[in-house]
């Protein structure tokens, strides 16, 4: 137990946790960034500790306040900072997508389902792309194969990386792109 300091003395303590507060606090900018303050958020997390989750909610910010260059040069640095985080290179490649980079986009998206095979919604991404391009038995493929992954998830459990997606949402959602856009 640290010993209480006189009234205006600095303890150890209150001295961490004042630089901590004016390093910036990842906590309270995940708060601003689910509330919609992506600007004020940014600001948050450009004070915070370079962190692959800092990075992560920086780059979310950024694009989700329009900025895509900025959100695409974080994406950069989040990818160098951890080179087998899947989730990393899937944000990396939905902000090509957003700027219509996919040619850019599609490798990412290949390295992000080489380390998380399992990663739902690249799939469906790479199913996007692969449609854009004219290849629709590669996209019925990976439209499939998030089906086979949502399959083993209860209806209400959110999808990685979704933004709060349950899983029988995405499944029903896939199911009408597949009648709509595959059926022969």
């Amino acid at each position: 137990v640290t010993p209480l300091s006189k009234r205006g003395e600095k303890s150890p303590e209150r001295e961490r946790n004042a630089k901590r507060i004016r390093k910036g606090n990842y906590h309270y900018a995940l708060v601003l960034h689910k509330q919609g303050d992506h600007e004020q958020a940014v600001r948050e997390l450009l004070n915070c500790e370079p962190t692959t989750s800092t990075l992560a909610l920086l780059t979310k910010a950024y694009a989700d306040s329009g900025d895509f260059d900025a959100a695409l040069a974080c994406s950069n640095r989040l990818v160098e900072a951890d080179t087998l985080r899947a989730e990393s290179y899937y944000l990396q490649a939905t902000i090509l997508l957003e700027r219509n980079r996919n040619d850019e986009a599609m490798p990412v998206l290949r390295r992000a389902l080489f380390l998380a095979p399992g990663l739902i919604l690249a799939h469906v991404a790479m199913a996007n792309v692969q449609r854009n391009r004219g290849k629709i038995q590669n996209a019925r493929r990976h439209l499939d194969n998030a089906l086979t992954l949502l399959q083993n998830l209860p209806d209400d459990n959110i999808v990685a990386e979704s933004g709060g997606l349950p899983a029988g949402r995405l499944r029903e959602m896939i199911l009408l792109i597949k009648r709509r856009e595959y059926t022969e």
